[in-house]
């Protein structure tokens, strides 16, 4: 059936592969279309010096859906000048394993786009079910805390069998989360929330809040509050005063009869033992920040460095 419409798919692609970038920007047309295999769903296209990638390896898709993704995968990475590759396949190789997950992204990012060059891939693993999202270079830092946002933004199409748009929506969650900041984040692994309109970020002005004017407030209101509770407190107490007449307390001897009681016998009777128990917690234990599956940078087996997660369907 591919092959059939492999001649319906090179007419897609020179229609639909048009150079548009998501900014209003002008981009220098270097994409070289000549890696391009409609036929087995392979799209390994040079963007200058880096690669657009889209791997249909299971036809998960079909030719139309592949000419339009390719054609967002080529943008996301004239946008933002690193590689976006996506691979979808139904065989990951012996390793069923979540490390061999891990490794095969790798290593397939690497073969195709480079040993430690700035990108990141996404896999659809419609074999163990298993996903992945493989950085590389600067993108290990860029999306160290966006790959569970990443997921959460496409994971109801991956669920749902949508791959379209799951990798529609993996161009434009790319674009996005790499417009953000890139902070120092703590253990509680703090997420930026500050930046999100149609025009992919803005800044909070924090100089348009009058910090100085409402910590008087506070500080006023304090006071308010302190005076009434003063007066209040000395109107209970007063009142108290008038109705009751204090006496102080008498001795036990006070309500004894002289010689009314003698006692001749001292014992000590043991009757229980109580035990207590307080927990004690390690100076090294804390909660872990909530992140998918992975580690923030390790080695693949073909020796590049590499970040990002994974989550289980």
């Amino acid at each position: 059936m591919r092959k059939l419409t492999s001649l319906l798919a090179a007419v897609l692609l020179s229609s639909s592969l048009s150079v548009h970038a998501y900014a209003e920007t002008e981009t220098e047309n270097t994409v070289d279309f000549g890696y391009c295999d409609p036929e087995n769903g392979i799209y390994t296209i040079n963007v200058q010096e880096n690669k657009a990638l889209l791997h249909d390896l299971d036809n998960s898709l079909t030719i139309e859906e592949e000419s339009e993704l390719i054609n967002e995968i080529i943008n996301a990475v004239q946008y933002k000048n690193f590689s976006v590759a996506v691979v979808i396949t139904d065989d990951i190789g012996s390793d069923k394993s979540d490390y061999g997950v891990m490794d095969f992204a790798d290593v397939y990012y690497e073969d195709y786009c480079g040993m430690d060059t700035d990108g990141i891939l996404l896999l659809l693993n419609n074999d163990t079910k298993y996903d992945w999202i493989s950085t590389s270079g600067i993108c290990i830092d860029i999306f160290e805390h966006y790959i569970d946002h990443i997921f959460d933004d496409i994971w109801d199409f991956v669920y749902n069998g949508e791959y379209a748009n799951a990798v529609s929506g993996f161009c434009t969650s790319v674009v996005y989360y790499s417009d953000s900041p890139v902070y120092e984040y703590d253990d509680d692994d703090y997420y930026n929330d500050n930046y999100y309109n149609d025009d992919y970020y803005y800044s909070d002005d924090f100089d348009s809040y009058d910090i100085g004017g409402i910590i008087e407030g506070v500080f006023a209101l304090l006071i308010f509050a302190g005076f009434f509770i003063a007066v209040g407190i000395i109107i209970f107490v007063a009142i108290i005063n008038s109705s009751y007449k204090l006496k102080k307390n008498q001795g036990v001897a006070d309500y004894l009869l002289k010689d009314s009681m003698v006692l001749t016998q001292q014992t000590d009777t043991y009757l229980r033992t109580y035990t207590t128990r307080t927990r004690v917690s390690s100076s090294g234990s804390g909660g872990s920040s909530h992140r998918s599956g992975g580690s923030r940078s390790h080695r693949s087996s073909g020796g590049g460095r590499h970040g990002g997660g994974g989550r289980r369907r």
